[in-house]
């Protein structure tokens, strides 16, 4: 992953979170960088060199599997949630 992909996988990241009401330092902890790291890489106009990005590539494609997974599973509580609404009609 290039730097740059790293930047962009944090602005999503941080929408995502928003989204989930995550806090700043679950995100960083998932991706496995110091809170202080994450908050740097946001604010700042700086790309993140390349080997200091080498654990939050592992981290993210972890975190991408988990959010795949939490995806089937709303999909789902979804599904089955609309076939109660729909009896009950």
């Amino acid at each position: 992953m290039e730097p740059i992909e790293i930047k962009k996988l944090l602005y999503d990241l941080e929408k995502l979170r928003k989204a989930l009401d995550w806090s700043q330092s679950q995100a960083a902890q998932m991706l496995g960088i110091p809170l202080g790291t994450y908050r740097f890489w946001l604010i700042s106009e700086v790309v993140p060199s390349s080997e200091k990005t080498g654990s939050v590539e592992e981290q993210a494609s972890q975190l991408i599997e988990q959010l795949r997974d939490l995806h089937k599973q709303l999909e789902d509580f979804i599904r089955r949630s609309n076939k109660i609404v729909k009896r009950k009609r």
